[in-house]
């Protein structure tokens, strides 16, 4: 644990403030997730990939500015190897933990607690940002999603319409019946 964060303020150990700046990569989690995880945060815990899956993509992008891409793609890869371990091991008694959108069925969100919201959350916004709206203009979607939903608990359902509404203001003249687009 190297702080705790909220929208207002970024509380953090001293132990993270360190010379050799080893510790920047949890100062970095923290400011990220007090925008995507505390200003905008899901409404229920089927939906905890919009905090950690929206945490750990803009995670990525800031350590990518800070040091290099291959220092983002090598977290990137550590992340999806661990997800594919606990797939291994939790997907097989309930498939549905290791889900982006578990089914808990009443259960307690700890019981289905894994690395599958940080990662398959964080892989679901690297797919848009690869094959539908490109680098620059996945920024202006980050920012969008953060101004129209602050301060707000959203599901999944909200997380979509903000996406085409985004496409629809900045993209009018986009072909909106792309099916590329619908399976978002």
């Amino acid at each position: 644990m190297g702080g705790m964060s909220n929208p207002m303020l970024s509380y953090t150990s001293q132990t993270t403030i360190v010379g050799d700046k080893s510790q920047e990569y949890v100062l970095v989690r923290n400011l990220a997730q007090s925008w995507t995880g505390n200003q905008v945060t899901p409404s229920n815990w089927e939906d905890y990939w919009l905090n950690e899956g929206f945490t750990t993509f803009v995670e990525r992008h800031v350590l990518a500015q800070l040091y290099d891409y291959n220092f983002a793609a090598t977290e990137a890869y550590v992340g999806n190897n661990t997800l594919a371990t606990e797939t291994q091991i939790i997907g097989l008694p309930d498939k549905t933990y290791v889900s982006l959108h578990p089914v808990l069925h009443g259960d307690n969100p700890d019981n289905a607690f894994n690395t599958a919201p940080f990662e398959k959350g964080f892989q679901f916004l690297q797919w848009i940002e690869d094959f539908v709206l490109g680098y620059y203009h996945m920024e202006d979607f980050l920012e969008y999603y953060l101004v129209m939903n602050s301060l707000m608990s959203i599901d999944e359902f909200t997380m979509r319409k903000t996406f085409s509404n985004f496409i629809e203001t900045y993209y009018p003249d986009a072909n909106h019946d792309n099916d590329l687009l619908q399976s978002i």
